[in-house]
């Protein structure tokens, strides 16, 4: 199996390389950043991902069997599908992967289909954001293919927009995407292969930015019943997708397509809640092999919390990770900045802590448990 990656991720490193082991494949690593790789990977080769003739270059060059492409990365779905589809082995279309990797796109998309038509354009400049006719505030901002709610931010006048609009374009040299604000509870949906597995009720910062602060399993049956038609619409129904929505007054309406599995460690989630085969399914797809979705115990309970900083500083002691199994509940914990990290505030995912996720039977027994190791953790940060 031929793995494209960017920076390494504890999805590969501790869920996808695991499985393609348990299923007697090897893996071979593509990546532009080898030297971050190669204390977990057996074998690594340095190669520009991005680039997907540069990806088949190096396949031929090397001369390696090709069984399966796959990544996990949001940045590289598209090159994957399209070397993929050179090799002539099972893959995601690379259109739709690219619908979902420009939000702008992806919008046109859903009207062209006539499912959603709420009002967006993106702007490359100044001149053209100073000419449009007219903006409806409040409005969303976004980068057009952006990741990790990074540079989004909710605008509530002009003048906010124009101050806005001169930091981004300080620091992103891509397309501003401004989008009608949809008011209303927020969730995703997570499907492999085309089948509905679940998905998760989230819970965000306050305004005007947009941090996930936690999740725990449960979707509307009529959120989840839309996005699986406008993934059918749009072709994005082989291997794994996680899609944000938000029920509206009007009814739900989807925020974005993200033709990969879920972040920031809610796979691993995923995988508890299906009995460990959440990561064996999704490269079983790239093979080819068809997959029996699994039936998910309606006593399960599964919750993520996000810890985050909120505010800039050096830490002097953080807590480490930790994946064990308490008062019958699967508890995992993964730090994301350790003791001497400073942290420069993004109003992002960038700010995360530390993620933990608990999974058990039983909705309150998982509550409870993870309160108490919330209020150890954060008894465990120090700041210097």
């Amino acid at each position: 199996m031929i793995f494209l990656c960017h920076v390494p991720t504890p999805a590969i490193r501790d869920g996808f390389l695991p499985a393609a082991q348990s299923l007697g494949r090897e893996v071979i690593l593509l990546t532009d950043k080898p030297e971050q790789h190669q204390d977990y990977s057996q074998r690594v080769l340095a190669c520009d991902v991005f680039n997907p003739m540069a990806v088949v270059d190096c396949i031929t060059q090397h001369n390696l069997p090709v069984e399966a492409v796959f990544s996990n990365s949001d940045h590289l779905q598209t090159q994957t599908a399209w070397v993929g589809q050179f090799f002539g082995v099972p893959h995601k279309s690379p259109r739709a992967c690219y619908l979902a990797k420009n939000k702008s796109l992806m919008r046109q998309e859903l009207a062209r289909l006539g499912l959603e038509t709420i009002w967006y354009r993106h702007f490359h400049s100044f001149e053209e954001l100073k000419a449009a006719p007219h903006i409806p505030f409040p409005c969303v901002a976004k980068p057009i293919k952006g990741v990790a709610s990074i540079d989004v931010k909710y605008l509530a006048n002009p003048l906010e927009l124009i101050e806005f609009a001169e930091y981004f374009w300080k620091k992103q040299q891509q397309p501003l995407l401004l989008e009608e604000y949809l008011p209303g509870n927020i969730y995703s949906v997570e499907t492999l292969n085309g089948h509905l597995l679940g998905g998760f009720t989230c819970t965000l910062t306050e305004l005007p930015y947009f941090i996930e602060t936690g999740a725990r399993w449960g979707v509307p049956p009529e959120g989840a019943a839309y996005v699986m038609r406008a993934l059918e619409a749009v072709g994005a129904t082989f291997g794994a997708c996680h899609t944000e929505l938000v029920m509206t007054a009007q009814g739900p309406r989807i925020i974005e397509i993200n033709y990969r599995s879920i972040g920031d460690q809610s796979d691993f989630m995923l995988d508890n809640l299906s009995g460990g085969s959440y990561f064996e399914n999704v490269l079983r797809t790239s093979l080819g092999e068809t997959i029996q979705p699994p039936v998910i115990d309606s006593e399960l309970h599964s919750i993520a919390h996000y810890l985050f900083a909120e505010r800039a500083g050096k830490l002097s002691d953080a807590p480490g990770g930790f994946v064990e199994e308490r008062e019958g509940c699967a508890v995992h914990y993964v730090p994301t900045k350790q003791a001497s990290d400073v942290i420069d505030l993004t109003h992002s995912n960038k700010d995360y802590l530390g993620m933990l996720h608990v999974t058990g039977q039983g909705k309150q027994r998982v509550e409870e448990l993870l309160e108490k190791e919330l209020e150890r953790l954060k008894a465990g940060f120090q700041w210097a």
